[in-house]
């Protein structure tokens, strides 16, 4: 079965006018904002893996095996490549997601979300009879207690996404001639479809930013460390599973993954400091201290943020302060 057939992937159709005035003004307004984001910002990214249902529980006090807890129970969209794609967004660039959801009413709504964040979706698609991803999230109130994620269906069709982004569907991605084109891939991905990009000469030039999805699939990176042009985003947990090695500190973690063979690999700790190297060097920042008020998340808009300010062209210790900034106060939800 082709799962790019076209009739396998129902869209929702962007140009019916919703009925109210209110949703006329606001589609309006979106779409003129897009198309002058779109001159006036050279770098379109694509952003490929996934896209899903977060469903969290927050206990109300600390919480410990087989323990019952009052809390709350919360759903929202996310996947490390929606959350990148959006927090790009904010950041003033013109993202596309290049994913896949279920063909059920819970994939019409995942679609509808991005859409309603200016992410461009000419990228995900849906194939027949298939079932959303989706994360269950536990936390305390001292953070995050454990996480399972149920991603097999970009597992399954992730490697042909690749191959048809390299074919050139998304509008944004370019010729592979064009070295400024940058992607963005989290680790949701197998490492058959992370391959494409080790091996396919489509890509050759193009920059990659890699961030990692979980310390149980940070192993998949392990394929592109050779590869020119790679940013690993992982924190220090992540660093020490793809090392085999116990590292005690960002930095150390950092320069670790270099040697290993990534051309840049920035490491962050919590609210410690972070850690940016390449071969050359290896540069420090301290977040501020801020009340955490939630985890989820936050590794993400901090690689969305250091991207933005690689890409706005800030040198090195410049991007990593960025980037520990917007990251803090996504934390503190002193931004959404």
């Amino acid at each position: 079965m082709n799962l790019f057939h076209p009739a396998h992937f129902p869209r929702v159709n962007l140009e019916a006018p919703p009925r109210s005035i209110a949703g006329r003004k606001q589609a309006y307004q979106m779409k003129v904002e897009r198309i002058l984001t779109c001159d006036r910002e050279p770098h379109r990214l694509l952003c490929i893996g996934a896209l899903l249902w977060d469903y969290f529980g927050r206990a109300n006090g600390p919480l410990s095996r087989s323990e019952d807890r009052p809390g709350l129970v919360s759903r929202s969209v996310g996947g490390v490549a929606f959350n990148v794609a959006r927090a790009l967004r904010k950041f003033g660039f013109a993202p596309e997601l290049v994913s896949a959801v279920g063909s059920e009413a819970e994939g019409d709504e995942l679609i509808r979300a991005a859409e309603a964040c200016g992410i461009l979706t000419s990228g995900v698609v849906r194939p027949a009879r298939s079932i959303s991803d989706s994360c269950l999230v536990v936390e305390d109130p001292d953070g995050m207690i454990a996480t399972v994620a149920d991603c097999r269906l970009i597992e399954a069709v992730g490697a042909k996404l690749v191959r048809h982004s390299r074919a050139g569907a998304p509008s944004s991605f370019g010729s592979a001639a064009n070295a400024s084109s940058h992607v963005v891939l989290d680790c949701n991905l197998t490492q058959s479809a992370l391959m494409e990009f080790e091996n396919g000469d489509a890509f050759h030039g193009i920059e990659l930013s890699l961030v990692s999805a979980s310390i149980g699939k940070i192993g998949r990176a392990s394929i592109l460390r050779n590869r020119p042009s790679t940013t690993l985003y992982a924190n220090l947990e992540e660093a020490r599973v793809l090392l085999s090695e116990e590292v005690s500190s960002a930095a150390e973690g950092a320069r670790g993954l270099v040697k290993l063979g990534f051309e840049r690999a920035i490491v962050t700790n919590g609210s410690s400091t972070a850690a940016d190297a390449t071969l050359e060097e290896c540069c420090e920042h301290s977040p501020d201290q801020t009340g955490p008020l939630r985890y989820s998340g936050a590794g993400d808009r901090f690689a969305a943020a250091h991207i933005a300010a690689r890409l706005k062209g800030k040198n090195q210790l410049e991007a990593l302060a960025y980037a520990c900034g917007r990251a803090g106060a996504y934390v503190s939800n002193a931004e959404e």
